[in-house]
């Protein structure tokens, strides 16, 4: 079985009509296996990007040749790529048509969604809830749409289901709009804030509910939640959702939901 990438008697002499030639590698030889993990240490200049340069196929060796899984490397192919340390963006085009960009090169157009579903991480899609949730949209095309996530507690048991709430989402420590399709247009003018970990789609969903956009409520059921995640980071998770109370609802509504929480957390304890 040939090694998955071999370089055989590598030569190669940079030339230059201002300048005398510069060998950046000479008779170089070596085998890597499937599997292995290599690095290539050096000086600057001692070769090390020539030599990926030549793995990727942009450049040809003057003597020698190279291989990758037993077939000669003649030029760039899709099987090998690069990770370079400059951005490598082309600067008359947008965020979006860089990362298009290599779709285009494979003639693969990219897709145009109407709508951004929001869902924890760690979240799964349940196909029939979902595809009922689609025709909704394609039929209403509603601004948001928030469904409904079935809850799993640690212990892999069944807990309960989480449902959309604008009083929870005004006035509780909750981020209770899993599970919800955002309008393409509409999270394109209320961007994200990086600053919060956690609840940075909170900060979104508040902003729409205060400007007055409408959210369609649904009983559909469309993901499954399981407890124990990231998400679950209660202390940062309240930390991050009362800051961003605070820079949206003014002094006095900020202090309203505060003692909100308060009686609720001071019913909760009597009812147990």
């Amino acid at each position: 079985m040939p090694p998955f990438i071999r370089a055989n008697d590598i030569t190669l002499v940079f030339k230059s009509k201002n300048r005398d030639p510069v060998t950046a590698l000479s008779n170089l030889s070596f085998e890597i296996d499937r599997g292995e993990f290599v690095s290539i240490v050096g000086p600057s200049g001692c070769g090390k990007s020539t030599f990926l340069n030549l793995l990727l196929g942009l450049v040809r060796p003057d003597s020698g040749h190279m291989q990758m899984n037993g077939t000669p490397i003649k030029g760039p192919g899709q099987e090998r790529a690069m990770v370079f340390q400059e951005f490598g963006l082309l600067p008359w085009r947008t965020v979006t048509a860089n990362v298009e960009l290599g779709l285009e090169l494979k003639g693969v157009a990219a897709a145009q969604g109407k709508y951004i579903l929001f869902i924890n991480g760690d979240d799964h899609i349940l196909a029939d809830g979902f595809n009922r949730a689609k025709i909704i949209l394609d039929r209403d095309a509603p601004e948001i749409l928030s469904c409904q996530s079935e809850v799993f507690a640690q212990n892999g048991a069944k807990d309960s289901l989480i449902g959309p709430s604008l009083w929870l989402l005004l006035f509780f420590n909750s981020i209770p709009h899993l599970s919800t399709f955002v309008s393409a247009e509409l999270q394109k003018k209320y961007k994200f804030r990086e600053a919060f970990k956690i609840a940075a789609d909170y900060d979104l969903f508040l902003r729409l509910f205060l400007n007055g956009h409408r959210f369609t409520l649904s009983e559909l059921v469309i993901s499954v939640h399981n407890r124990g995640g990231f998400s679950n980071n209660l202390v940062q998770a309240v930390a991050e959702i009362n800051q961003i109370r605070k820079d949206n609802l003014g002094t006095v509504l900020y202090s309203f939901t505060r003692g909100l929480e308060c009686l609720n957390k001071l019913k909760k304890a009597l009812l147990r």
